[in-house]
């Protein structure tokens, strides 16, 4: 049978000892049929072959990502993003760009942030966001969930400026000087109740922008990822993204289990298993998201001091 495809007049890295340069590979399906020469691949060529010239370019086995979160990354999407936020100033125009290019936005969000890029260390607070915008709420996440930095009108919606509870282990509501709220807050249970008034997308606004979030994947290389927060609500989305033939990697998707997980809850990842148990070579039908295994998740991380450490953390005893 003829090859769907072959890219040929390449620099093929096959990541094989015994052979590990070639010229061109063939593709069946989603398989892999042949990797060597571009005289042999060409004879391998049908007349409903693409054939795709590489010109010398490097190709590259698809990257598997192994902590990464599809979901969450594509609807932060929609945020403003601060990825490369370095200054105060740099902030300031992230944000006040995205208020006008969202007028009507009852929430200001942003996603990515970097931790500690204020001069000397000086921690984010809820008046750097005042001074920015100070009328309507805004909701900062850092890049990797685990702070988010919050204005004054944020704080007074959840009702958190002053005696705010958090839910959780090593959540902190971090209190500022004049005893309110400074607008850090540190893991899930310090600022899940800012992030429940904040509107939530739609399944049609999700798939939108699991679109996107797919399409950077793909232009990175990434072809299979482990998204580190399963549950059956999200394995089913990506589910039906396949059964559409709209979903471009492979999905391996743990269970996520914290402190306050029912052991009984267990059995939904049992069922999760037996439901998705996918050939991840599967290229017709079912077969690119996958159940499986467990995600026991406990304290943070060492950015903000909410990881549990042996030892002291040294710029903090």
């Amino acid at each position: 049978m003829n090859p769907d495809l072959i890219i040929t007049r390449a620099h093929v890295f096959t990541a094989d000892p015994a052979a590990p340069r070639a010229e061109a590979v063939a593709v069946g399906g989603s398989r892999l049929t042949f990797v060597g020469s571009a005289a042999e691949a060409e004879s391998l060529r049908g007349p409903r072959t693409r054939l795709i010239d590489a010109k010398g370019r490097s190709l590259l086995p698809g990257l598997i990502d192994s902590h990464f979160h599809l979901l969450w990354g594509s609807v932060g999407l929609a945020d403003a993003q601060l990825g490369s936020v370095r200054t105060l100033d740099d902030l300031s125009s992230a944000l006040r760009k995205f208020a006008d290019d969202h007028p009507s936005a009852d929430w200001l969000t942003g996603s990515g942030l970097p931790y500690n890029f204020l001069p000397g260390g000086l921690p984010l607070s809820r008046h750097h966001l005042d001074a920015i915008i100070a009328d309507r709420p805004i909701f900062v996440l850092a890049y990797d969930h685990h702070t988010v930095w919050a204005n004054t009108e944020a704080l007074r919606r959840a009702n958190l400026l002053r005696d705010g509870a958090t839910t959780g282990p090593n959540s902190e509501i971090v209190i500022g000087s004049d005893g309110l709220a400074s607008g850090e807050l540190r893991e899930f249970g310090a600022y899940d109740s800012i992030k429940a008034l904040i509107p939530k997308p739609d399944t049609a606004a999700k798939r939108s922008l699991l679109h996107q979030g797919l399409a950077q994947a793909a232009a990175l290389g990434i072809t299979g990822i482990h998204n580190m927060n399963g549950d059956a609500e999200e394995l089913a989305l990506y589910a039906a993204l396949e059964d559409a033939g709209e979903l471009t990697l492979r999905i391996y998707c743990p269970y996520l289990v914290t402190p306050e997980t029912p052991a009984e809850a267990l059995a939904e990842a049992a069922a999760l298993r037996d439901e998705y148990p996918s050939d991840p070579l599967a290229g017709s039908g079912r077969g690119m998201v996958r159940g499986g295994a467990v995600k026991f998740f406990m304290d943070g991380v060492i950015e903000s001091g909410t990881a549990l450490l042996l030892d002291d953390y040294a710029d903090r005893p």
